[in-house]
């Protein structure tokens, strides 16, 4: 089938450099990509040192993640990899592993319900960003799993492209979709129109998320309607907008 976005105006808020692959994906299928990145993603240096022979399984819940730790020099030779989705599994490879483990459905709630059900840990390490939630780790203590965490990145709002974005808002109705990739481009959305008079304007435009867990902090904020795709990937985001245009 032939996916075609109808030269429909469609607003991405995720990191600059993510944010270039979607566009780009955007424009393959006919569609007019705004590029308005609200987020930052920084590696961060650890405070403490891990020895990953003291873990059996890592875990990753985004490529970023996976990016930071081997930029950190971090290599995983003896444990186990489970990752939260296929994309970040996409992003292991690049550095030369494989997850053992992926959840069926690509959210932290699943991938905690299925590695309890079929596998068996001594001690994980969790590795996470800043504003990463706390699923796994309270399904770790719940089940009496030892586990370390270790912050290899920090998720920050970024006000560079807050006056462009802003200004695809003045008037209802002048882009067709805004795209959210995380909760915390939901987040710095209405941050960058707390102190504006388009919040209606936003609220009102149809908001694309990649998963549920992104579609729940959309609705929470006030979000009307919101397309959520059966796979939680850009490009099943875009074939949802597609499905939606027809």
């Amino acid at each position: 089938m032939t996916f075609s976005l109808h030269e429909k105006k469609i607003v991405i808020t995720r990191e600059k450099q993510q944010a270039k692959v979607f566009a780009n994906l955007i424009r393959q299928y006919n569609g007019i990509p705004y590029e308005t990145p609200l987020i930052e993603i920084k590696c961060l240096k650890p405070i403490s040192t891990v020895n990953l022979q003291d873990y059996d399984w890592i875990f990753f819940t985004s490529a970023n993640g996976v990016h930071c730790f081997f930029k950190l020099g971090f290599l995983p030779s003896t444990p186990s990899i489970a990752v939260v989705g296929n994309k970040t599994n996409e992003t292991l490879k690049k550095y030369g592993y494989e997850a053992q483990f992926i959840p069926s459905v690509f959210t932290a709630d699943k991938m905690a319900e299925e590695f309890m059900k079929n596998y068996y840990a001594k001690k994980i390490l969790l590795v996470r960003g800043n504003r990463s939630r706390r699923i796994l780790m309270d399904a770790f203590r719940k089940n009496d799993i030892d586990f370390d965490t270790i912050e290899v990145y920090e998720t920050t709002y970024s006000n560079t492209y807050e006056k462009d974005f802003q200004s695809l808002f003045t008037e209802p109705n002048m882009v067709d979709f805004i795209t959210f990739t995380s909760p915390s481009t939901v987040d710095a959305c209405m941050e960058m129109i707390k102190h504006t008079s388009m919040r209606n304007h936003v609220l009102s435009t149809t908001c694309v998320c990649i998963g549920t867990t992104t579609a729940d902090q959309a609705k929470k904020v006030g979000f009307q309607e919101i397309l959520v795709p059966d796979q939680f990937t850009i490009e099943k985001m875009i074939e949802q907008m597609s499905n939606y245009l027809r």
